[in-house]
């Protein structure tokens, strides 16, 4: 059988997390699971047409922060 799913529309979400003077992962492994669940957030079930985009910025004297910027179609 084939589910049929209502289009909510375009949304996005980020996260990043910081690699504490490139040792300590603080948030990191779970950056693209926290900007996919703040893209669909209450409005759906999950997303469609779905694009990643990774960034880095290095800090001086304490590491580096890796964000996810996740963006797609909502739907429900």
């Amino acid at each position: 059988a084939h589910e049929v799913y209502e289009v909510v529309g375009p949304s996005e979400g980020g996260g990043c997390g910081l690699l504490l003077f490139g040792l300590i992962p603080l948030g990191i492994n779970s950056r693209t699971q926290r900007a996919y669940s703040e893209a669909v957030g209450s409005k759906g079930i999950g997303l469609i047409d779905t694009q990643v985009q990774y960034s880095w910025w290095f800090v001086p004297y304490v590491g580096t922060i890796h964000c996810a910027f996740v963006k797609g179609t909502v739907v429900r």
